[in-house]
């Protein structure tokens, strides 16, 4: 007991556009189209099951448009497998031209402002690492990082929370709100469901609220702004017999802190220090999030 089959007629499609005399009001398109459509249980099958089949549209669906919208669907049966079902399309009382009077023309907002994070770090502010005398990383030294955080906020007629986990906790691309690729990323994101009516029909649509932390690159490139740099540094080196053995100090006992690395692993001094970056989070162009800006 199913719709097999909605087809377009293509002699039953009308549209039109009124708008009083008088030049302050606000004009209203409609549109209609009618659907044949085919069911495969005739003794069980009727109106009701053909208006709510997902392939026949349902009140509130767009017209692939951003100001028509579903209001009517009326079925009449025709043959025992074989109904007419017409669907009525209505815009807001309004101009479909005007940003102000549509919700979902609204173009994206962007709200600014700035957030602070406690972060360890292994370098002074030249550059040089943190140490001992005797050559040891200086650990839990912490200092606040300050990211400027852009809130975008715009109406989309639907909304897939799927869809984001290929931009939650990404970086960028693709140049983002004037900002270079690899310095933005996806930090939280909100959905609100809202609503309003045309003809008495319910149409939902969804604010999509998302904020974008930007980091400035400290001794690194654009690209590199959300990498991890890090001084590379252990307990464990490669002695001259390229064995893996616990770094020792001057007097030739076992350290107890990190001391610093050379890119194969030997021990070396905080002024060789060799600094490493590390991708730590996934990029993806930020363009596919559909905001308009």
């Amino acid at each position: 007991m199913a719709v097999t089959s909605v087809t377009k007629r293509w002699s039953g499609e009308s549209g039109g556009l009124t708008k009083e005399l008088d030049f302050e009001s606000k004009g209203k398109a409609d549109f209609a189209v009618v659907y044949d459509v085919i069911v495969d249980a005739p003794t069980t099958d009727n109106s009701h099951t053909v208006k709510a089949d997902a392939l026949v549209p349902q009140l509130g669906e767009q017209l692939d448009s951003e100001f028509l919208w579903v209001t009517s669907v009326s079925v009449s049966r025709e043959s025992p497998i074989l109904f007419a079902a017409t669907v009525g399309y209505s815009s807001l009382q309004l101009d479909p031209d005007d940003p102000d009077a549509n919700p979902l023309l609204q173009p994206a907002k962007v709200k600014w402002s700035t957030v602070k994070a406690e972060g360890e770090i292994d370098e002074d502010i030249n550059g040089a690492a943190i140490s001992t005398p005797v050559n040891e990383a200086v650990l839990g030294i912490m200092r606040p990082f300050s990211d400027i955080k852009a809130t975008v906020t715009q109406p989309f007629t639907s909304f897939d929370p799927f869809v984001f986990y290929d931009f939650i906790d990404h970086v960028n691309l693709d140049t983002f709100l004037g900002f270079p690729p690899g310095t933005a990323k996806v930090d939280t994101l909100s959905a609100d469901p809202n609503e309003f009516l045309v003809e008495d029909v319910k149409v939902i649509y969804y604010d999509v609220s998302i904020d974008v932390l930007f980091r400035n690159p400290i001794r690194t490139t654009f690209d590199k702004a959300w990498y991890n740099r890090r001084a590379l540094k252990g307990t464990k080196v490669l002695n001259d017999n390229g064995d893996i053995v616990q770094a020792t100090d001057d007097n030739g006992e076992n350290v107890t802190a990190p001391v610093y690395l050379t890119e194969t692993g030997q021990q070396t001094t905080a002024a060789n220090v060799v600094w490493v970056e590390d991708q730590i989070f996934p990029s993806a162009n930020f363009s596919g999030m559909g905001f308009n800006f």
